[in-house]
C-alpha cells in the first residue's frame, strides 16, 4: 500500500488498504473492555481503499457516506486492531467498499460496508 501523497506508484494492484490503528484513549466499559460503539467511527475509514483503486492522481476527492452498514461482532480488551478495507468498485460517481477490525489476538471485532458518492473535482482541494 502506498500512501496517497506519493506519486511512484500505479494504480492495478489490489484495491486495499490495510493499517494498524488505535485510539489514544481507548472508550472502556466498567468491566475493562472496549466499548464496541467505538469500532464504528474505524469502519468508516474506506476511502483509502479507494485511493489505492485509482492510484496517485493530481485531482483529490471526496467520498462521502451513502449507506455505512456495520456489523459488531466481538468485543476485546485489546488497544491494537488491524483495519482491512477493500474497494470492490470505483467509477460512475459512487464506490463501493467492504471493511473488516480485527483485534492483535486475530479476533474478528467488526465488518461493514460502505456505498459511497465520488466527488471527483473538487477546487477547494486542490494542491
Amino acid at each position: 500500500m502506498k500512501a496517497s501523497w506519493e506519486t511512484d506508484w500505479e494504480s492495478g494492484g489490489p484495491a486495499r488498504a490495510r493499517r494498524w490503528m488505535r485510539y489514544r484513549n481507548p472508550p472502556r466499559r466498567g468491566d475493562g473492555a472496549i466499548d464496541p460503539i467505538a469500532y464504528v467511527p474505524l469502519c468508516d475509514t474506506m476511502p483509502p481503499a479507494v485511493t489505492q483503486k485509482f492510484g496517485p492522481r493530481d485531482t483529490p476527492f471526496l467520498a462521502p457516506s451513502c449507506d455505512l452498514n456495520v456489523h459488531l461482532l466481538g468485543e476485546t480488551r485489546r488497544e491494537w486492531w488491524l483495519v482491512d478495507a477493500v474497494a470492490h468498485h470505483a467509477g460512475d460517481g459512487y464506490a463501493s467498499a467492504t471493511i473488516a477490525i480485527w483485534d492483535d489476538e486475530r479476533r474478528l471485532l467488526a465488518r461493514a460496508s460502505q456505498l459511497m458518492y465520488l466527488r471527483m473535482d473538487v477546487p477547494e482541494l486542490r494542491r
